[in-house]
């Protein structure tokens, strides 16, 4: 019974540690908003890959902007990716009848409105769309369904990352969560609290492109509730009773 009661009282995550905004729940004032102190401009960097689509309402310009599109009606993930620009070492991107277009370091918004000025020297009436194509974030550790997600939309925030690879697991360490960010001369690592509700103001609210998500399990995960093999356990506990009951 002893080892019992030690096994069940060890395994328990206690309730505490699953509640996300912890200082809601232990009530503190709820403020009308929560505002991040800036939302960050993701900033191209190289390697990166854009897709670039001009339109035009003239037929002749639209026969020509279709063949500097390289095929980019194909919508599915390989054919988006062979038909976008690469953003080279340099932070170069080269656009036929174009030329070179100074994209790292820049916003979406920026490199577009670059890419329209040199159109509107050739021709008037066009309109000039980019998109980031490698908008990727990696979920790993213990959630649901950890995976590589593709991001269809322009930001997406850490909890709706999280929400996306199904909510963390019952032993997942929600206090300790690290996000691994990709920057300019190789990767940072920050450690995020979901739990505190001031992460709504963080720097690390809102993701980027290629940001690696690790949940780490608590220290009891190998006896936790979901994992134990109750089976094998209270079938030995059986077999064990019967032989004693046998013998006595």
């Amino acid at each position: 019974m002893v080892l019992i009661l030690a096994m069940i009282f060890t395994s328990c995550v206690p309730r505490k540690r699953t509640l996300y905004f912890q200082s809601l729940q232990e009530g503190d004032s709820i403020r009308p908003e929560y505002m991040v102190k800036e939302i960050p401009e993701y900033r191209l960097q190289p390697g990166d890959n854009l897709h670039i689509k001009i339109l035009s309402a003239e037929e002749d310009a639209s026969k020509l902007l279709s063949d500097f599109a390289q095929g980019s009606n194909t919508y599915y993930d390989a054919g988006v990716y062979l038909s976008s620009f690469y953003i080279s070492d340099s932070g170069i991107v080269r656009l036929p009848f174009i030329g070179n277009i100074a994209a790292g370091g820049k916003t979406i918004e920026e490199v577009r409105d670059l890419i329209q000025e040199e159109i509107d020297m050739y021709m008037t009436g066009t309109a000039v769309n980019v998109r980031l194509v490698n908008f990727i974030v990696t979920v790993l550790g213990e959630v649901q369904r950890p995976g590589q997600y593709k991001i269809y939309q322009d930001m997406v925030n850490i909890y709706e990352m999280i929400g996306m690879a199904g909510d963390m697991t019952s032993v997942a360490l929600r206090d300790e969560v690290l996000l691994i960010r990709k920057t300019q001369n190789g990767s940072s690592i920050h450690k995020i609290n979901m739990l505190d509700v001031r992460l709504l103001e963080s720097d690390y609210f809102y993701l980027r492109p290629n940001d690696i998500i690790y949940v780490k399990p608590v220290k009891a995960k190998n006896f936790a509730f979901g994992t134990f093999p109750y089976a094998v356990f209270f079938g030995t506990v059986t077999s064990l009773l019967l032989i004693l009951t046998f013998f006595k």
